[in-house]
């Protein structure tokens, strides 16, 4: 009995160590950086591939006049996994498989308008996230008085943590979650 523990716990060390994993975001993208890689959002999100989520909030926050926390966009999944999904607290991870498929974004008025209104009233200041390729992984368009992380976690996945708080401006953070 032991020794069939062993066995498939050295078999399921094997298996993750020999599996191929995705790309680590390494670097960060905002400001004038970030605008300049995406150009015309509308262009970019709806040329095809681009699934999205906007994170809206059950009521509207009117400490920070928004209606939602944050726009995701990405071109690598449409799998959204939502770990934690409340007001202003957020943790998403990116093509895991337990995620619900998300919608693509395209130029039709009925999924385009509401996120360009997301957009533009309550998430100005986009943040792109690259591979150690420097390939694209997500960008996420944030509002003042937020906190984005994302990092890779266990599994080699996109985790994204947004916080929406009620006394400072908008910032981001790369590294160790604290």
């Amino acid at each position: 009995m032991t020794h069939r523990r062993i066995s498939a716990a050295a078999f399921g060390i094997l298996l993750t160590l020999a599996a191929p994993r995705p790309a680590h975001a390494i670097q960060q993208l905002e400001g004038e950086e970030a605008r300049a890689r995406i150009g015309d959002a509308k262009a970019r999100f709806t040329a095809g591939g681009y699934a999205y989520e906007i994170l809206k909030r059950s009521h509207r926050d009117a400490m920070n006049a928004r209606a939602s926390d944050a726009v995701i966009f990405t071109n690598k999944t449409n799998r959204f996994y939502y770990s934690q999904r409340e007001d202003s607290n957020h943790i998403i991870i990116l093509g895991d498989p337990k995620g619900r498929e998300e919608d693509p974004a395209t130029a039709d008025a009925a999924v385009w308008n509401p996120i360009s209104n997301a957009l533009s009233d309550d998430n100005p200041d986009a943040h792109v996230f690259l591979d150690d390729k420097g390939e694209e992984l997500a960008v996420v368009y944030i509002g003042g008085h937020t906190t984005l992380e994302a990092l890779p976690n266990a599994s080699g996945l996109l985790e994204i943590r947004i916080k929406v708080r009620s006394n400072n401006r908008s910032q981001s953070v790369m590294g160790r979650y604290r």
